[in-house]
């Protein structure tokens, strides 16, 4: 059965299915990249994921998906009012944690909200990024 988010009407998967993802490892000459949004600021924004260029789903805020890829380049972009694009270099067996962030953007006039990437290698602050991850839900993924 799964859940449907109460803002955006993604589709969240499982409690049991979201634990299992949160412990994954990389299948062996794959990689995962966590792509997650752990705040609810700016709750009311849609943001939409792309992978090299081919969109996944809606990143709602307390939203995540976690990509299994081959080695390589991988551009993920968050396409909203703005878009943003973040290169991810992904090795085999690795696991890399990609935050999205809104924050306030007092550069605009009217002010408005701004996008920003952290990403994280599992090796220097994975800890952090798991932190943020039990606070977030599970967006199954029906096609990618």
């Amino acid at each position: 059965m799964a859940f449907l988010s109460a803002c955006s009407g993604a589709i969240l998967a499982p409690p049991a299915l979201d634990e299992a993802a949160k412990a994954r490892q990389p299948a062996p000459g794959r990689g995962l990249i966590y792509v997650y949004r752990p705040s609810s600021a700016g709750i009311e924004v849609h943001h939409t994921l792309r992978v090299n260029g081919n969109a996944v789903g809606l990143l709602d805020a307390e939203t995540y998906y976690v990509l299994d890829r081959p080695p390589g380049k991988v551009k993920l972009t968050i396409e909203s009012v703005h878009s943003f694009s973040l290169d991810v270099d992904l090795g085999a067996g690795q696991t890399r944690y990609v935050r999205v962030r809104l924050a306030p953007d007092e550069s605009r006039l009217g002010g408005g909200m701004r996008i920003s990437f952290s990403g994280f290698p599992l090796e220097a602050n994975g800890k952090e990024a798991v932190e943020d991850l039990k606070h977030c839900r599970l967006i199954e993924l029906l096609v990618y």
